[in-house]
């Protein structure tokens, strides 16, 4: 996967930060784990702690570890000023008393070892990474009742179907993340289909409203999508990869 590298960007109005994470599950890593857990707020704690197997629960601590860490430095802050609030539908905005407009949105999605986070300083944000080969032995089978009947004649011929699907599925998912709600069980109407390498176009949803929405290039074997609420913002990509022992320098 290529990804420009750099450090983190300072918060700065109409940009928009996109960074891949390859996220291992450090099980086996106690002194980074027990870290990246004590970076957590208590309702994330308390979430952490009814997860299983273990190995799902180490991969979720480290992914909002991880969320977190980055979202202080982008702000310029510490971990523990970190603090959500949620809509009515569980999604999560930066908290700060007596300046809400000011925050960036951020939106997160992880798939497997993938994590992708996406910070926006004007308007909303939302993003989906997914697996374009299931794990478990699921079948690869696309999930045609969310498909309009125009993007289900095109996955229907292509080579690898259930490739195609994740393509759509990915931007669905982003634009329903983007807009918080009101989308979800209209999936069909929501039509995302484009010509084959456009990668970057702008989608009118149901309701008129029109979003911009991005493929991105996701590490192999995964399809990843970002929508934006606001068309004009300066998007950067990258790649990073975090040791598990990353946590135990943060503060």
């Amino acid at each position: 996967m290529s990804a420009r590298n750099s450090d983190h960007l300072s918060p700065c109005r109409h940009s928009a930060r996109l960074s891949f994470h390859l996220v291992a599950s450090a099980a086996d890593q106690v002194a980074a784990l027990d870290r990246a857990h004590e970076l957590l707020d208590p309702d994330e704690q308390q979430r952490a702690s009814r997860l299983r197997p273990a190995d799902h629960r180490a991969r979720w601590v480290m992914s909002h570890a991880i969320q977190r860490t980055e979202l202080a430095a982008h702000l310029g802050w510490d971990t523990d000023r970190v603090r959500y609030q949620y809509t009515n539908t569980g999604r999560p905005s930066l908290l700060l008393l007596g300046a809400p407009d000011a925050l960036p949105d951020f939106n997160v999605s992880h798939s497997g070892d993938v994590l992708l986070l996406g910070i926006a300083t004007r308007g909303r944000i939302g993003v989906d990474v997914e697996s374009t080969m299931p794990e478990g032995g699921r079948d690869r089978e696309p999930l045609w009742d969310t498909l309009s009947t125009r993007e289900t004649r095109w996955v229907g011929a292509q080579r690898d179907p259930f490739a195609a699907f994740v393509r759509l599925w990915t931007r669905k998912e982003a634009i329903v993340k983007a807009i918080g709600s009101g989308l979800s069980d209209q999936l069909a109407s929501l039509d995302v289909l484009t010509p084959p390498q456009t990668a970057d176009v702008m989608l009118r949803i149901p309701d008129g409203t029109s979003l911009r929405v991005i493929d991105l290039e996701a590490p192999p074997g995964f399809h990843a999508a970002v929508a934006f609420t606001v068309p004009d913002l300066h998007v950067h990509v990258e790649a990073r990869t975090l040791a598990p022992n990353h946590f135990l320098h943060c503060q």
